[in-house]
């Protein structure tokens, strides 16, 4: 037992170290090439490739595990990904980060494969759930971490792309002295992905419109809050107000998912994201000091869409196919954080990006007009077909393993109804 769980804490150890200079790379990828002068087509461009090349390598990983191993491909993955972050700041040229953008995001894809799937083969069945939830909230305060070390020196500068190099090698150190066995490989998902999306259009579009969103602000937020003020502090402090208001919401929100209907639910806080969003658009040229404000209720409703998408869509499904249909979601979302950033050219017509937070706030009132939509269409889910919540975080398809809903369901009789 003392090895399993001195195992674990490596593991989460290392993704805190990961997602720290994860957070790091996202803000300041955007801020240095806008700083380089970059035009808006480029900084979409940026955004689009790393979510193209993130979800790809989530998909891809398993046969290069196949091929060399875990520790090999974490080693891989690291390397390259160190050797990619310094590229940055040796060429600093749109056409050359464009390219190293892909291939960041499918080595971040790579490295979250490996160690989700060292973390889900460690974790007792019992402690599943929570030990899901608690990696999900390391994952988002060491993001926000990573967000605040954005004031520690120039985004032109050597100094922050040296620290994301740092960070994901001490990253690698520390699971690698782990005492965990290898875990088995992770199997390939097959994914129907049409079939699904005509059993939970919901889910569906709620995850593609909140990955629209999603890739905006990845894109852009960086941008915005660097242009509220000369403070790169106060820049630092803006983005982490977005993960830590998502920190402090999981569990509320948890609550009320497993207590009312997820559909009105969906509706209330997509309707809340949108007025957030458009809340930071209004207060970042009237009111900048209530802006990071703004962000946290930003943050506080628009992370919680995907864990209640994936839920719901659990509910209409069966244990059977549960993999399946979590990986679909993640698709959808993924698609949409590719598209969402070429779209945001068209909305920067302020001087402070705040464009990208209106645009964002249509996206979220289009989830909810097709919630209140279903709603009308189709009966709730019988209180006894619903399943937990649980705070899925939308990384990677290996997370599936660690949740403990995957199996659980008792299987109702299907009607032609609940079939449609």
């Amino acid at each position: 037992m003392a090895i399993r769980i001195s195992s674990v804490l490596a593991i989460l150890f290392g993704t805190v170290f990961l997602s720290t200079g994860q957070g790091l790379h996202q803000a300041l990828i955007p801020i240095a090439a806008s700083a380089f002068q970059f035009d808006a087509v480029a900084l979409s461009i940026l955004a689009s490739v790393y979510f193209a090349g993130y979800l790809g390598g989530c998909f891809t990983s398993p046969m290069l595990i196949k091929r060399v191993g875990h520790t090999r491909t974490l080693a891989i993955a690291a390397s390259l990904l160190s050797a990619l972050s310094l590229a940055h700041i040796i060429w600093p040229t749109e056409a050359l980060w464009i390219v190293v953008r892909l291939f960041v995001g499918a080595c971040f894809a790579n490295i979250d494969v490996v160690l989700e799937s060292w973390l889900a083969d460690r974790a007792p069945p019992a402690e599943r759930g929570k030990l899901l939830s608690f990696y999900r909230l390391c994952d988002l305060f060491a993001l926000a971490m990573g967000q605040l070390m954005i004031a520690q020196a120039s985004p032109t500068e050597f100094t922050l792309f040296a620290y994301v190099a740092i960070l994901v090698s001490i990253a690698v150190i520390v699971v690698s002295v782990s005492v965990a066995p290898t875990p088995n490989l992770p199997e390939q998902v097959k994914v129907r992905f049409f079939q699904m999306a005509k059993r939970i259009p919901l889910s569906i579009v709620a995850a593609s419109f909140h990955g629209v969103a999603s890739g905006i602000y990845w894109g852009f937020a960086p941008i915005f809050a660097a242009g509220l003020s000369e403070d790169r502090t106060m820049t630092g402090f803006i983005l982490a107000a977005t993960l830590l208001g998502a920190a402090l919401a999981q569990f509320p929100i948890g609550i009320a998912s497993d207590k009312y209907d997820r559909r009105i639910l969906l509706r209330v806080i997509s309707m809340a994201t949108a007025i957030s969003a458009l809340l930071v658009a209004f207060t970042s040229f009237f009111l900048k000091d209530v802006t990071i404000f703004a962000m946290f209720m930003y943050g506080a409703t628009s992370f919680c869409i995907y864990p209640i998408a994936i839920t719901y869509a659990f509910d209409r499904t069966q244990p059977s196919e549960f993999v399946e249909v979590g990986a679909t979601v993640l698709i959808a979302y993924g698609i949409g954080a590719m598209v969402g950033p070429l779209l945001t050219p068209l909305a920067l017509h302020f001087g402070n990006h705040s464009g990208a937070f209106v645009l964002m706030g249509v996206f979220y009132l289009m989830i909810f007009g097709f919630a209140l939509y279903r709603e009308k269409v189709r009966e709730p889910v019988a209180a006894e077909e619903t399943v937990q919540h649980m705070h899925v975080p939308n990384t990677t398809q290996i997370t599936l393993e660690m949740d403990p809903r995957v199996g659980t369901k008792p299987e109702p009789s299907m009607t032609p109804e609940k079939e449609a």
